[in-house]
């Protein structure tokens, strides 16, 4: 059994052939009947649609003789037609609708304020004149709202990152913190941004235990792990906007949702969420509309057969110099990943409201 996955635009086009395909075969009533009886036998309870002759699928389905049957179906091709239209367009602007409640339902016993800013195209961000409109630098305020009750430890984690005691006095050394991290990579199968990433903080092992080291430091690295909570967990297909953070991940780095997308639920764990305002769902529409670094991203050819050929070679080529890079130590290939945003987009300050 093969299992295809196919988008929205592709979908719409399947459903159009298959329905200008049973019109070519004249089946085209029929199946209009076929359909008009499901929703018909799901109001009256269920019951199993019983077969009837051509004429009265006709009659059924509003044609009252023969003649009448192209305009009955032109009808419902083109009602057909545009309930999927409405429905793919549906779709694709709740991708990034932050309104809603989540489930189960959290008490926000924390707000977190993150100033975020997206560069231009050439990485800048200074003021200057005479930018394109279309490439200008974004910035603005998000308010971040934590489940206390609900998720304590991470909360508790979080917060370390955000209430960074005595930090002016210690320029030389100073603490990691959220006021000093990025947003690095868009999750594009998922639609998860990852941010909170602090340059220069990286898990360490002393002694055969874990700990973080950042400049000449070293932390304490202990694991964002909730007693007991997961009957309560929320799941990230309930809502767009939540605050989640990967499970066993050692780092202070968190993402959020951009989509509703259960598959998160086996690998993070949600203690908060982004508040939904204006300023929030611009953010999170910009950077999911970022391009992105694809490691597989080639050059097409024109010729189907060449371009077969060209594929495979490239593929081959590719693993081959990664992996030699990898045995060399080679460090620059940690900074070329899937779903890296191809803009900076930083948090340059932070603070508990």
């Amino acid at each position: 059994t093969r299992i295809i996955i196919m988008s929205e635009q592709q979908r719409f086009c399947f459903v159009l052939l298959l329905l200008l395909l049973l019109e070519h075969a004249n089946l085209l009533d029929a199946f209009s009947h076929h359909l008009s009886a499901q929703v018909l036998s799901n109001v009256i309870g269920n019951k199993k649609p019983q077969r009837t002759s051509r004429k009265e699928n006709l009659l059924i389905a509003g044609a009252s003789d023969e003649s009448s049957v192209t305009t009955t179906r032109q009808s419902f091709l083109s009602s057909f037609i545009s309930s999927l239209i409405i429905s793919t367009t549906c779709k694709g602007a709740e991708a990034i609708d932050i309104q809603g409640s989540v489930s189960p339902p959290a008490v926000v016993t924390h707000t977190v304020s993150f100033n975020v800013r997206i560069s231009r195209r050439d990485g800048t961000f200074y003021v200057r004149d005479g930018d394109d409109p279309s490439d200008t630098v974004f910035t603005g305020r998000i308010l971040v709202e934590l489940f206390g009750a609900l998720a304590p430890t991470h909360v508790s984690e979080f917060l370390k990152y955000v209430n960074v005691a005595n930090d002016t006095e210690l320029e030389d050394s100073p603490l990691p913190n959220y006021g000093r991290s990025m947003f690095t990579r868009l999750d594009q199968a998922t639609g998860l941004l990852e941010g909170g990433v602090v340059p220069g903080l990286e898990v360490i092992q002393i002694g055969g235990s874990a700990a973080l080291k950042y400049g000449g430091r070293i932390l304490s690295a202990p694991l964002w792990i909730e007693k007991g909570a997961a009957s309560a967990k929320i799941s990230h297909g309930s809502a767009v906007g939540l605050v989640t953070h990967r499970l066993l991940d050692l780092l202070p780095t968190f993402g959020i949702t951009t989509r509703k997308s259960s598959d998160l639920d086996a690998t993070h764990f949600v203690f908060g969420r982004v508040k939904p305002d204006e300023t929030s769902l611009t953010f999170l529409k910009k950077c999911a509309d970022l391009p992105t670094y694809s490691i597989d991203r080639r050059i097409q050819a024109d010729n189907a057969v060449v371009d077969n050929v060209a594929g495979t070679i490239y593929a081959s080529q590719k693993d081959f110099f990664r992996n030699a890079a990898k045995s060399f130590g080679d460090s620059r290939l940690d900074k070329v990943y899937e779903g890296k945003l191809l803009r900076r987009v930083d948090i340059t300050k932070v603070e508990l409201i």
